[in-house]
């Protein structure tokens, strides 16, 4: 049972650390937003996110106390059962797949339609905001543990992109607070090095063994969105 407890407390704490890191950057992203449409969004999400947090402290109480014991038992025979039941895990594996794909052919189409009506762009906006907080809510979960070790030595300046999720460090920045640098990794032998700052954005290949070479050049004019898909920071 020692051990239930051990497992469901850390559990607990890397989803406690994870909504902070997500407020954190959000409150970022409302300083640099302009439509208040999206700033209250935000900050709605900031709220809940904070409600959470207070939910999973009381749970760790809980926890601690051995109230939640019979939970955890029941918790792990329903997860011996369920991977005994191979086909249910496969269809739902299926399910996952084709439900992704939906979302994403959905999302392209919405895309497209607003290229040739903008009347629909406020619309559009808005699920554009639904969407990205879900997609970012659900990828924080699957974050792996290096990168997070990482980024608590990573300035708040620095950091990388994952899965189109713009992930920061957690220390102070360094250099030109202004100016960030993310790494995507894009396959094994090739990582892509994001930088920009109030004038420029520009992007280099960087091969294995081979110096980084510039592929993207953009001055800055005005405030735009990062290429990179998701705007958003863990």
């Amino acid at each position: 049972m020692n051990n239930l407890r051990i497992h469901e407390k850390n559990t607990i704490h890397v989803e406690i650390k994870t909504l902070r890191g997500f407020i954190v950057h959000t409150e970022r992203s409302i300083a640099s937003a302009i439509d208040e449409s999206i700033i209250e969004k935000f900050r709605h999400s900031i709220v809940e996110k904070n409600e959470r947090i207070i939910l999973l402290e009381n749970r760790l109480t809980d926890v601690d106390n051995g109230k939640l014991d019979e939970e955890l038992e029941k918790s792990v025979l329903d997860n011996l059962a369920e991977a005994n039941n191979k086909g249910t895990i496969t269809l739902a594996r299926k399910e996952h797949i084709a439900e992704q794909k939906r979302v994403r052919a959905e999302k392209a189409k919405e895309s497209m339609d607003g290229l040739y009506s903008s009347k629909r762009d406020e619309k559009m906006a808005e699920k554009n905001v639904r969407y990205t907080l879900k997609y970012f809510d659900k990828m924080c979960e699957f974050i792996p543990d290096h990168l997070q070790k990482s980024l608590e030595d990573k300035p708040n300046n620095r950091g990388f992109i994952w899965k189109g999720i713009q992930l920061y460090g957690l220390k102070p920045s360094v250099d030109d607070p202004k100016e960030f640098e993310l790494m995507e990794r894009i396959s094994k032998e090739v990582l892509n090095i994001h930088i920009w700052n109030e004038f420029v954005y520009e992007i280099y290949s960087k091969k294995y063994g081979e110096l980084p070479v510039k592929i993207y050049h953009l001055e800055r004019r005005k405030k735009f969105k990062i290429p990179t898909g998701i705007t958003f920071s863990r």
